[in-house]
């Protein structure tokens, strides 16, 4: 629990940090400034500015926070799709099982990133413009550990006495997933979910940084750090924050992650739904 605060509490004092300081409204850092090309930082910019001038603190923030947004829309994407297949396949077991998991092998058997590139460009085609298609992209290249892991939660809960009283007591198997099985594993998934957003902050940086992701002039991580590599030579101080801020935000979100695990673990349980005796026991 002390992770938790603790994360949260940077998070908090950045965030008002931030806040207080007008220059770093949502116009902040994009428009070029000639005269300070590539300026290191100082009273006027305090991380600098980058190739056009720009203050390089608010454009990062700006970045940042669209990063942020992005990683989380493509983790609840990636969570849908993974959690529906994988609870599904546990529960049905059998056929659908084993054609969902070779599906899911197939699938990683492919290299991460040319796989968010091919379905970003597929599905550029159809939405063209539109930045929700990356976040679709990334979610729909994510979900297959996620898949993994629900699928085995409830195969575990699948072969709880609770289960088969609650099916030979009539119950349909939506009623059964949503009603008994989802409350006894959606701490863990919560928590897998929360997992998932810092390797998507990754994930897109990594797109922006080989042209398949955030485009200008919207900023993000990605772009920085391509407007960083490309200036390299000349200076370092472009490639400095941003670094140092996604460096910070993965400590941060495991430190959260970790700290919240047993807050979820104790709401999930305030909420179990096993109400026949002898229901927390596998059948034999």
């Amino acid at each position: 629990m002390r992770r938790l605060f603790f994360g949260l509490a940077v998070l908090v004092v950045v965030g008002a940090y931030f806040a207080v300081d007008g220059r770093l409204m949502l116009n902040a850092g994009l428009e070029p400034d000639v005269e300070n090309v590539l300026s290191p930082p100082g009273a006027g910019h305090l991380w600098g500015t980058d190739s056009l001038g720009r203050d390089l603190l608010g454009r990062t923030l700006r970045g940042y926070g669209f990063s942020l947004v992005l990683a989380v829309l493509s983790s609840l994407i990636a969570g849908a799709v993974g959690v529906g297949l994988g609870a599904w396949a546990g529960w049905m077991g059998g056929r659908t099982d084993l054609i969902l998991m070779r599906v899911i092998e197939i699938l990683e058997s492919v290299p991460d990133l040319l796989l968010m590139i091919v379905l970003g460009l597929v599905l550029g085609l159809i939405f063209p413009g539109h930045v929700a298609t990356l976040a679709l992209a990334l979610g729909l290249s994510g979900w297959f550990e996620i898949a993994r892991q629900t699928r085995v939660l409830t195969l575990r809960e699948r072969g709880m006495l609770y289960a088969d009283a609650a099916v030979a007591l009539g119950a349909s198997r939506a009623r059964v997933l949503f009603r008994h099985i989802w409350p006894n594993i959606q701490a863990s998934v919560w928590i897998l979910l929360l997992l998932q957003v810092p390797g998507f902050i990754l994930a897109e940086a990594s797109l922006s940084f080989f042209g398949f992701g955030v485009q200008p002039p919207q900023p993000s991580l990605g772009q920085i750090f391509v407007e960083g590599w490309r200036v390299m030579s000349a200076t370092t101080h472009v490639l400095w924050a941003p670094t140092a801020l996604l460096f910070f935000t993965l400590i941060f979100f495991r430190l959260i992650t970790y700290g919240s695990q047993s807050m979820f673990m104790k709401w999930a349980g305030g909420s179990r739904r096993r109400r026949f005796p002898g229901s927390g026991r596998p059948r034999e």
